[in-house]
């Protein structure tokens, strides 16, 4: 176990490998920003009706709130997990001897 820890503590990364995940990174994190905007805008528009309508039980009106809220706040969860995640790629420990462009995948069918 010490060997495999200690051969971890000193891998490297290519710049590029950590640009690209960090990237990726990036792009899911726009994505789950306009999912929890869209998100939001529901939940303002469903509770907005729904307090609108006086035969509404109270249970009701607080079990559809906390259903839109539970969706906003596991997005909320999942941004800052991956704000983790895209910061621990950031933070990899970069190889300098890597410093050139990987050549590019080639696929041939058989």
């Amino acid at each position: 176990m010490v060997r495999i820890t200690s051969e971890r503590a000193q891998r490297r990364y290519s710049p590029v490998h950590i640009e690209s995940r960090v990237a990726q990174a990036e792009e899911l994190l726009d994505r789950l920003g306009e999912l929890h905007r869209a998100l939001s805008e529901t939940s303002q528009t469903v509770l907005g009706a729904a307090g609108a309508h006086d035969w509404l039980p109270p249970s009701w009106l607080a079990a559809i709130e906390a259903v839109h809220l539970g969706r906003c706040e596991q997005v909320s969860v999942w941004v800052a997990q991956l704000q983790a995640t895209r910061d621990g790629f950031a933070g990899l420990p970069v190889d300098q001897a890597l410093t050139g462009q990987p050549a590019p995948v080639i696929w041939e069918s058989p």
